[in-house]
């Protein structure tokens, strides 16, 4: 396996059929909300150094997993720079092989060097929870966030 950061523009053709995929798997309200992502605004968000992709590929250079963040500085601690987790998915069949922690281990590592981030948010749903792999990781549970959906 293969774990590199990309940009939009280098995977958007092959990371299309994984979000698809991604999103019958596990978004909510689909009844009420489409899958549209909105692809300017990543491309705005990357070229302002504040949006990174990092994948998992095969050593073929199949894609079979991707990790993305926002990053921001944060509001309440000065000068302590963080890390969203936007979008984490890797193909069922890749798994309980390692790739999404040594995706996780590696996202984490390039942003640190690279950016200087010490503070990681990721977001997990209940319903798909991989939380035993943060855990593992050295995450703590941090806030419960809620959703509503207006018609």
């Amino acid at each position: 396996m293969k774990y590199q950061q990309e940009t939009i523009e280098w995977v958007r053709k092959e990371i299309e059929p994984l979000l698809v995929q991604h999103y019958h798997e596990v978004a909510l309200n689909k009844d009420k909300i489409k899958y549209d992502p909105n692809w300017e605004f990543y491309y705005k968000a990357e070229q302002l150094n504040m949006f990174y992709v990092f994948t998992a590929r095969t050593d073929a250079g199949k894609l079979v997993g991707y990790n993305c963040y926002f990053l921001n500085p944060h509001p309440h601690y000065g000068g302590t720079m963080c890390a969203v987790n936007d979008i984490f998915y890797v193909v069922p069949e890749y798994r309980g092989k390692m790739a999404g922690v040594r995706l996780l281990k590696f996202s984490e590592d390039t942003l640190h060097k690279t950016r200087g981030v010490t503070y990681f948010f990721m977001h997990v749903k209940p319903d798909h929870d991989f939380s035993a792999i943060l855990l593992n990781r050295g995450y703590s549970l941090h806030e419960y966030i809620y959703s509503k959906v207006l018609d």
